[in-house]
């Protein structure tokens, strides 16, 4: 049985068992994953950390994920719809989670019950080539369907949490030396704070203020016509 069919059957099967009422939901608040080789299969490092003391360090295997930028190169095209995303299922992630003072150790293996499943979505463009290098940065979210499985010492079923998270990817190329194309160099997933609904508000609600400050003190300020 390949490495694929298990894990498909582990998630199929093995977490309709979960428990039913999943964890509450974790953020990725801060950490990265760094591909620093221009090459297409390549292994860097994850160290990650989040809401509810959840933490993975370990390893991301580009040849058993996805990841999107190793994808569309070498060369890399000119395009309007780049996308910096990756899919991290799998066994594309190993090494230790962390959740609520608890570890969790091996993630995605055939020894244990524990599975992180890491879906990043975002695009951008990249530019026809007009130098020797390059550097993009574009905005990305963890998808929906990214969850961290883990089966507790105290708990008779496994258990299903979902993660969210935001960041920013940072992509670097060089120049083709034999088509006018961008090749890879190296990236990285720099995750950061999400900001809370009642933050959102408050930063609105500021900027509505201040322009209507000023804009009450155009209108004191006029000249009134007779």
């Amino acid at each position: 049985m390949t490495r694929i069919t298990v894990f498909v059957t582990c998630v199929g099967v093995l977490c309709l068992d979960a428990t039913r009422a999943a964890a509450d939901p974790v953020t990725i608040t801060r950490g990265s994953i760094v591909l620093s080789e221009p090459s297409t299969f390549q292994s860097g490092p994850i160290a990650i950390g989040g809401t509810q003391g959840f933490a993975i360090e370990g390893r991301v295997n580009s040849g058993e994920g996805r990841i999107d930028p190793l994808g569309q190169c070498f060369p890399c095209e000119p395009t309007a719809d780049f996308s910096v995303g990756a899919n991290l299922g799998t066994f594309a992630i190993s090494g230790k989670a962390t959740l609520n003072g608890e570890t969790y150790t091996p993630i995605n293996s055939f020894s244990s019950n524990n599975f992180v499943f890491l879906v990043l979505s975002g695009t951008t463009v990249l530019p026809p080539v007009n130098g020797s290098s390059l550097v993009l940065r574009a905005p990305f979210r963890v998808a929906a369907e990214s969850f961290f499985t883990y089966e507790g010492s105290d708990l008779p079923n496994l258990t299903t949490v979902s993660l969210a998270g935001q960041g920013r990817a940072t992509v670097s190329f060089h120049a083709s030396s034999s088509v006018p194309a961008w090749e890879f160099s190296q990236m990285r997933y720099e995750f950061v704070p999400t900001p809370e609904p009642a933050t959102l508000v408050l930063v609105g609600g500021g900027i509505a203020a201040t322009l209507l400050r000023a804009r009450t003190r155009r209108r004191t300020s006029s000249p009134h016509l007779d």
